[in-house]
């Protein structure tokens, strides 16, 4: 490959993960059979090559390889850290080569944030932890891969017990793993529906932006006492350091969304999709704010856009747009779309609370409880958000509203 491709292929990498910096390299064996590593730190924006250099591998052990590599990188950004902070960054991340290949393969996989691309990635962590017991990395990758699985498409009580057990797996490896805390205070308030274990769990900055990472409304569902200036003003301080980050994007336009601020949501939503266009929640977002501002035909659109940009529409978009049928008065289209999520559960998992949704908008509270009960069974991810999303804000004083909040609150106190 020529070094016009390298670059240009470096550039729209780095444009399609809005980094300015890169880390590219390869492991291959030389001509006598050792490991070599190639790694160089360059600038996306202009090409130039900040540092480069080759590392021999002995008797196949990564460990001091990946010590000097993170030396070499810190040295090169210009960063200073005091002695704590540089003995852990340079902790090895595993001895075996063979680990380490099958976790990258599984970051790889991960990114579709698809259900086969996360069972893809759960199979080559697992493949990886096999190699090495102790990579404490690859332990937290399985439980972001099952907590995915478990909130988005496939069944949370199949998923969730796996992810809380690999996320403690890896913080008894290593305990500062912020994204490991982060899968842990996800799992508590999504499906433990435990607010104060939670807000425990993500305590530190970085776990609770891990944890905005994987669901963008974490912040405004953490802070219920109605904080949500505290939330925001707490995105705001995170986004300094990473100004054009989707999650963080989509959060803010989560606390406005919930707080009422519709237009400021749908700014902040469209923000998000211009950082990434395929994001299944910066989509959703913006689809149910233009939805509370009445903007209907321009929320069908924005939504039923989602599949043909991405090849596929996950169950959560779907019900919004029924929900939206519903809310435009479009009665016939949103049971259509009601009874195809129906079907569509017969074979694989929908979460019942998305088909409560749509009944919700078609003003029929039968159904409506009825699909809510299936979704407290199922230990649904979404259903921690009824004691705040302004679509059930006419339901409330329901006393079976009220008796389902009150088994919610039960559980997570046992």
């Amino acid at each position: 490959m020529t070094r016009s491709a390298v670059a240009t292929r470096r550039s729209s990498a780095a444009s399609q993960l809005n980094v300015t910096i890169l880390l590219t390299g390869a492991l291959q064996k030389d001509a006598d059979g050792h490991l070599v590593v190639d790694a160089e730190l360059s600038n996306a924006k202009d090409g130039s090559v900040l540092r480069s250099r080759q590392y021999m591998v002995e008797q196949s052990d990564l460990q001091p390889v990946q010590a000097d590599i993170v030396q070499d990188v810190i040295q090169g950004l210009g960063i200073e850290l005091d002695a704590r902070q540089s003995a852990h960054a340079q902790r090895p991340l595993t001895s075996s080569p063979a680990a380490f290949d099958a976790f990258l393969q599984g970051e790889s996989a991960a990114r579709a944030a698809s259900p086969e691309g996360y069972h893809l990635a759960i199979k080559s962590d697992e493949l990886a932890v096999s190699k090495d017991p102790g990579f404490a990395l690859a332990w937290e990758a399985l439980a972001e891969g099952h907590l995915a699985l478990g909130v988005y498409f496939e069944p949370p009580r199949e998923h969730m017990p796996l992810a809380r057990r690999y996320a403690e797996r890896a913080l008894a490896i290593d305990s500062s793993l912020s994204q490991a805390h982060g899968t842990l205070g996800l799992i508590h308030l999504m499906y433990d529906w435990d607010y104060g274990a939670a807000q425990a769990e993500v305590a530190a900055a970085d776990s609770r932006e891990s944890a905005i990472t994987t669901f963008a409304c974490t912040a405004h569902l953490l802070d219920q006492s109605g904080r949500t200036r505290h939330a925001e003003e707490e995105i705001h301080q995170v986004l300094e350091f990473d100004p054009r980050s989707p999650a963080l994007l989509g959060e803010l336009g989560c606390i406005n969304y919930y707080g009422g601020k519709y237009e400021e949501a749908i700014r902040y939503y469209r923000q998000a999709l211009a950082a990434d266009a395929r994001s299944p929640i910066a989509n959703w977002g913006l689809g149910k704010s233009l939805v509370r501002e009445g903007r209907y035909a321009e929320a069908l659109d924005t939504l039923r856009r989602f599949k043909a940009v991405n090849g596929f529409e996950p169950p959560v978009i779907t019900a919004e747009i029924g929900y939206a049928e519903g809310a435009s008065g479009d009665r016939k289209a949103a049971i259509e779309t009601a009874h195809s999520l129906e079907r569509a559960s017969s074979h694989t998992f929908v979460d019942p609370y998305l088909v409560a949704l749509i009944y919700l908008s078609l003003k029929d509270a039968d159904d409506t409880y009825a699909w809510l009960n299936k979704a407290y069974a199922d230990r649904s991810s979404f259903l921690i958000s009824i004691a705040s999303d302004p679509k059930w804000a006419a339901s409330r004083q329901d006393a079976r509203f009220q008796e389902l909040l009150g088994r919610m609150t039960d559980h997570a106190g046992r």
